[in-house]
């Protein structure tokens, strides 16, 4: 990588390999380690799922440890496999693998850097007790989204241990294709089928969607993902009678592409995210996305040029707004391709390349390296618009 002075071997503990943005992101970042000389290795708690096949196909190691399920024990059998690979780097994929990470790196003398993959807050929340030795602890954390960094500092951690590494998206796998279905405007949301992703306010979004007098062609609308709340979202959906005439519910597929294939709008319903992978996908897609406005979507979507971004919570405008763009093919297929434009120019591989090369770079011995304010990455992104749309924000 340009910038390196030498390749640090890199170890990575996962707590899983499934169908998730922190694995595809972690794909990511192992290619581009990969292409430029390294030898990463991961471990993983978890074993036999989705990513952990093209994991291999890279060239990389991928070792279990989650045979046994007794921290200290799990934590013994991360240290005997790292005393055989040496690392110069320990790095958390996850944020509830924090402190394994930070252990080992402590015992090894190396050095480790932990992970923010949501806004911190929820993270915290979610872990309870743990949730501050997990934000605490690590010497450096990645975080994907500048709400998160900021989050991270109001919750005490110093801003010189944060880093900001945006996620990526492969614009040669995910990009426009021509719609191949039977005429009707598909409406699809994706994600894990838990309370943060609020997929109850897809269903009460669509149930007006679906009573818009406006409304000038046939809607259909998909859930796509798997989690704790399926059949209560199932009950929901068949109590607005939205199910199965509008509304289908899918499982989570490693055939995502196929999904916006099928698509015309994605929507995001979620409380909060770090950086929401579908987003970029789809945006990547020339997907036209509507999403409530927390902080993470604000820092990707410039509003009405690269998507449509409604007041949080805002149920009536939501519905309003798919409406307008189920019955305006050549406003979404204009958003669309902005989007596209968008993610090309700030969120493509290389990109993260340039970041990662950075970062490690220096980090072993690291110059003053500070994360850009949240603000300043709000400004960037509002610039990166400008120059590439020169129009005025809605």
């Amino acid at each position: 990588m340009h910038g390196m002075t030498r390749n640090p071997d890199i170890v990575f503990i996962a707590g899983t390999l499934g169908l998730g943005g922190a694995e595809r992101q972690l794909y990511y970042v192992l290619q581009a380690l990969r292409r430029n000389g390294m030898t990463p290795v991961v471990l993983s708690i978890t074993s036999g799922e989705a990513w952990e096949d093209k994991i291999r196909e890279l060239g990389v190691q991928v070792r279990w440890i989650g045979r046994c399920k007794f921290p200290l024990v799990r934590l013994l059998s991360i240290l005997l496999l790292l005393l055989r690979h040496r690392p110069e780097i320990i790095q958390s994929v996850h944020f509830h693998t924090n402190l394994y990470t930070m252990l080992a790196a402590r015992l090894l003398h190396v050095f480790e850097i932990g992970a923010i993959r949501n806004d911190a807050y929820g993270e915290v929340r979610r872990l309870k007790r743990w949730g501050g030795l997990l934000l605490h602890s690590p010497r450096v954390l990645f975080a994907n989204s500048a709400h998160g960094i900021k989050n991270a500092i109001d919750l005490g951690v110093p801003p010189a241990r944060l880093r900001l590494l945006p996620n990526a998206v492969d614009s040669s796998i995910f990009k426009p294709s021509r719609k191949k279905h039977d005429g009707s405007v598909h409406v699809v949301t994706i994600g894990r089928l838990a309370p943060q992703k609020r997929m109850d306010r897809f269903l009460a979004v669509f149930k007006r969607v679906t009573l818009q007098r406006s409304l000038q062609v046939d809607v259909k609308g998909t859930i796509v993902g798997s989690g704790p709340l399926r059949e209560e979202l199932l009950a929901y959906a068949r109590e607005l009678r939205l199910f199965p005439r509008f509304v289908q519910l899918r499982e989570s597929t490693d055939d995502i592409l196929s999904v916006y294939r099928d698509a015309d709008i994605l929507v995001l319903t979620s409380d909060y995210e770090g950086t929401p992978n579908v987003v970029l996908e789809a945006m990547a897609c020339g997907l036209p996305v509507v999403a409530f406005g927390i902080a993470a979507i604000r820092e990707i979507i410039c509003h009405a040029e690269t998507g449509i971004i409604v007041e949080p919570g805002d149920i009536s405008a939501m519905a309003n707004v798919i409406v307008s763009l189920a019955n305006d093919k050549e406003w979404r297929e204009s958003i669309g391709r902005q989007a596209r434009r968008y993610i090309l120019k700030s969120r493509s591989l290389d990109v993260l390349e340039k970041n990662l090369s950075s970062y490690y770079g220096g980090i072993i011995a690291p110059p003053a390296i500070l994360p850009s304010p949240p603000q300043v990455v709000m400004e960037k992104n509002v610039s990166v618009c400008h120059s590439l749309f020169g129009s005025q924000r809605g």
